[in-house]
């Protein structure tokens, strides 16, 4: 969620490099609306990469997302995760 893009770029890509149950499901806590739009945005962008079945079906449920930021985020990540059989 930092305000600077660089520095949450450079988060974001971390954390597809790290990848794993604990990234998927940290990045699962951040998606829902308590969080900031934009921060909610990058984890899904960054779950498309990681995530797995669970991740599909969270993501699905988001596709109707007030933030129109996160449902095009969703639309790609869902996507992504059913081209890699999730």
């Amino acid at each position: 969620a930092d305000d600077d893009p660089q520095t949450a770029q450079f988060a974001a890509t971390s954390l597809q490099s790290l990848g794993g149950p604990v990234v998927e499901d940290r990045l699962l806590d951040r998606v829902g609306t308590e969080h900031p739009e934009e921060a909610r945005a990058k984890a899904v962008f960054v779950l498309g990469s990681v995530g797995g079945k669970e991740t599909l079906n969270r993501l699905e449920e988001l596709t109707d997302d007030e933030s129109a930021a996160v449902r095009k985020r969703v639309f790609s990540a869902v996507s992504k995760l059913r081209a890699g059989g999730g």
